[in-house]
């Protein structure tokens, strides 16, 4: 049985349990077990239940009033707290906190028009002082250049950004300054990947293409504490000669692709075992008019150095060339006496004349030489046929024109070589051999002349040939080996 109690009853018809037809109206407080029916109007004290209770519209508050429930209880249309601040709608199954958040049973929780559903919250922004744990991901716009999707505090233009689907930006500034490109290529100074980098007349897309501007813009440095570093290595096993390790090109474009003016390349060079891996480097450039690199020289795995030639030659030496090594036209001289600093070819004109005159007064019917300079080593030939002699009389011939200065910085090291031959020159029991070498004269000096092996026949010694020895038609021809400075 339900009990009413009150203060004061309005209204009251009949006896027994009391009806109010016509309302009733409670000004202290209302208990009972439960209320049963619909409660409508404006209860302005307390009402206490302990069943369920079911209400109509009714607004329970004012001054220091409550509504109290101890059971379970039905609201069927809104119920609303405080001034529209929560509001409960049994309707529509949500819960609106002010005007910014929703709880609703199925679209789950809206913050501010952004919506939590299920595992995936996705909001304009989010702002955390302390660690923040979202096991199932996070899920943020793709953003731009100029703003990115996730940036660093105070600066808005500078973070990661999504430009585009399975593709990663990262912005510096408010301008891209890499990407991972959805083909997984990490491009740094540029957005769009290039597959025109030429080798063998294949092109090809490199996972790591950095693009700049003028020198430095596409450099890369490798620095550390005991110096940078930089591997290719080869994932294949390698068991045969010949097998790539890895390669350099150098590159230029042509308007269409960036072709190869030359490379580098490491190859195995013999069989290949556990630690054993034998390897030669190969350098190769362009030919005018040609399309693609070819071999210029190697080093193979005996260390000798092939240039212009793939084969080498057995036993020989560390450096093998096929078409010879020039040397500069005018030598650098190396003071390291084991060091071949020149080699030259060419032709030189040689001369005699009078010492005693300053004049040349020796013409020719012709002249010629040619010599061959191996370091400071030199090897003349020479022909003259003398067509007369002005400065003729007593005083010796010396000889002249030798294409390189002899060295005589020591007087008893002057050594010259000399095979001549000569045809018609006056000497002792017609000899038609004749030395070449220095004779100091009465003036001092020193000459380089032509003396004969024997004087005459009483005496056995040399004798230099004199200007009056000399005479139209005479020829000297023969070979010089001597020491250059």
């Amino acid at each position: 049985m339900s009990i009413l109690r009150a203060d004061s009853i309005s209204n009251r018809t009949g006896t027994g349990a009391p009806t109010f037809p016509n309302g009733v109206q409670v000004t202290g407080v209302a208990t009972a077990t439960s209320f049963s029916g619909a409660l409508t109007g404006n209860v302005t004290g307390n009402i206490n239940s302990s069943g369920i209770s079911t209400l109509g519209n009714t607004v329970v508050g004012g001054g220091t009033t409550q509504l109290v429930v101890t059971g379970n209880a039905r609201i069927t249309g809104i119920l609303t707290i405080g001034t529209s601040s929560i509001t409960l709608d049994g309707s529509s199954n949500q819960v609106n906190v002010g005007t910014g958040v929703t709880l609703h049973h199925t679209n789950g929780v809206q913050v501010g028009g952004n919506t939590l559903h299920s595992t995936v919250l996705t909001v304009n922004q989010i702002s955390a002082s302390g660690v923040s744990t979202f096991s199932s991901g996070i899920v943020v716009a793709a953003g731009s250049t100029a703003a990115p999707s996730i940036t660093p505090t105070g600066d808005s233009n500078t973070g990661i950004f999504f430009p585009s689907a399975d593709t990663i930006a990262f912005g510096e500034g408010g301008a891209e300054a890499a990407r991972i490109d959805s083909s997984g290529r990490l491009l740094i100074g540029t957005s769009s990947a290039e597959s025109i980098y030429r080798i063998s007349s294949v092109n090809y897309a490199p996972l790591i293409q950095v693009k700049g501007g003028a020198f430095p813009g596409g450099s890369l440095a490798l620095t550390g504490t005991d110096g940078g570093a930089f591997w290719l290595t080869s994932t294949t096993t390698q068991s045969v000669p010949n097998g790539e390790l890895g390669l350099i090109s150098f590159n230029g474009y042509d308007g269409t692709n960036y072709l190869a003016g030359a490379r580098i390349q490491v190859f195995t060079d013999g069989t290949c075992g556990a630690n054993d891996l034998p390897t030669r480097i190969v350098f190769s450039t362009t030919a005018d008019s040609a399309p693609s690199p070819t071999e210029a020289m190697r080093i193979n795995n005996q260390r000798e150095l092939l240039i212009g030639t793939t084969t080498r030659t057995a036993n020989g030496g560390v450096l093998q060339v096929s078409n010879g090594i020039t040397f500069p036209a005018t030598q650098s001289a190396c003071s390291n006496a084991n060091t071949l600093d020149d080699y030259e070819e060419g032709e030189w004109t040689p001369n005699i004349d009078n010492a005693y005159f300053t004049t040349p007064g020796t013409t020719y019917t012709s002249r010629a030489g040619r010599y061959v300079k191996v370091g400071k080593m030199v090897l003349a030939r020479f022909t003259m046929t003398i067509a007369g002699v002005s400065n003729s009389g007593v005083g010796p011939f010396f000889f002249g024109g030798l294409p390189f200065s002899d060295d005589t910085s020591d007087i008893s090291s002057r050594g010259l070589q000399a095979s001549l031959y000569i045809s018609g020159i006056n000497t002792p029991a017609g000899a038609v051999n004749v030395n070449l070498g220095y004779a100091i004269l009465d003036n001092g000096n020193y000459y380089l002349t032509l003396s004969t092996p024997i004087d005459d026949a009483n005496s056995n010694n040399s004798r230099v040939i004199q200007a009056s020895d000399v005479s139209n038609g005479d020829v000297i021809s023969g070979t010089i080996m001597y020491i250059s400075t």
